[in-house]
């Protein structure tokens, strides 16, 4: 005879105690945000995103078309259709709006710097024409009449020059050329920049843009050339 297995007992199940409370679908108060979600104050200049382009766009007309002393933070901000507290929040002073204004556009900056890496016979053409496209675009023309408009009047124009020819141009051609004469075909393009867009004299006015250049190209290539330095000679072969 076999022992039968023993019976096991089911009991009934607990039900819990409803508490009225659907836990899926818990409210909290509404006040309750993460510090995520939390509206944070904004700052003046971030109420205005484009405001500091639409001051320096300004800002450059302005000293083009007024020089240094003649333009001024109120009419500077009347023109960009902002406060002139805006302008101030941007720049600390009329000096650092000015010495900004005169930052060269990348395309601009790297046209003229790949004109001064063109081989040494290239250099007073590729020169001419990148300086003249420079003063005849939109974007780079009423920055650099600005400086030149502005230059005798406040030092902060000759130190940008100044600067400009050290770090930049100088620094570009490299030992290919003596540096007085670089200062020489500069100051031939600088002084012709001034008669044809500054003065307006009427010879010069109404040239096309092509003319001009090339009524510039020759003296600036005679004045490279003076001096032009010849490369040691390439060591002989043991």
């Amino acid at each position: 005879m076999t022992a039968s297995a023993p019976m096991s007992r089911t009991y009934p199940r607990r039900r819990r105690k409803s508490t009225g409370v659907d836990m899926r679908r818990r409210a909290y108060p509404a006040d309750v945000t993460t510090d995520a979600s939390t509206p944070r104050r904004r700052g003046r200049g971030e109420k205005f995103p484009g405001g500091r382009d639409a001051i320096l766009a300004a800002a450059r007309d302005q000293f083009a078309e007024r020089g240094f002393a003649g333009a001024t933070i109120r009419g500077i901000a009347q023109a960009a259709g902002v406060d002139p507290k805006l302008v101030m929040h941007f720049f600390s002073s009329k000096d650092d709006l000015f010495a900004a204004s005169l930052e060269l556009p990348v395309e601009g900056l790297r046209t003229l710097l790949g004109a001064l890496q063109a081989p040494v016979d290239e250099v007073p053409e590729r020169l001419t024409r990148a300086y003249v496209e420079m003063w005849e675009s939109p974007l780079t023309g009423p920055q650099v009449r600005a400086m030149l408009m502005s230059i005798a009047t406040t030092d902060s124009a000759a130190d940008a020059l100044r600067t400009a020819f050290e770090q930049r141009i100088a620094g570009a051609l490299g030992d290919r050329f003596e540096p007085v004469a670089v200062v020489t075909a500069m100051s031939q393009l600088l002084g012709a920049a001034l008669i044809r867009y500054v003065v307006r004299m009427p010879a010069f006015d109404a040239l096309t843009r092509d003319e001009f250049t090339a009524q510039l190209v020759p003296s600036v290539a005679a004045s490279l050339e003076r001096g032009r330095v010849t490369p040691p000679p390439a060591p002989r072969p043991a």
